[in-house]
């Protein structure tokens, strides 16, 4: 009698193994369905909305540089006064420089 006992209770601990494996399975599907329909709605992931963060800072640290420099240039009234100004190639940074 001892012998179908322990069959009962290797099939329950298999099928006890066997629901832990689906059950996360099901949990990663729903998060990439999640995911999928996050993204098709337009969303962004946190990851690129930090990314777009500083790109929006990079350029603006960019914009006060050049009004900056600017402002420094003095630009006579008459065309006639004009006369060529140089400003400092350090007021553009180039595309690869992190703020």
């Amino acid at each position: 009698m001892a012998e179908p006992v322990s069959s009962a209770r290797n099939l329950v601990e298999a099928l006890v193994g066997w629901a832990r494996d689906e059950s996360g399975r099901v949990g990663e599907r729903a998060s990439e369905n999640m995911s999928a329909l996050l993204r098709e709605l337009g969303f962004v992931t946190q990851s690129e909305h930090e990314d777009l963060e500083l790109r929006v800072a990079q350029l603006e640290h960019r914009i006060r540089l050049l009004e900056n420099a600017g402002n420094a240039v003095a630009f006579p009234a008459d065309k006639s006064e004009a006369r060529s100004v140089e400003t400092t190639p350090s007021a553009v940074l180039p595309d690869d420089a992190s703020v």
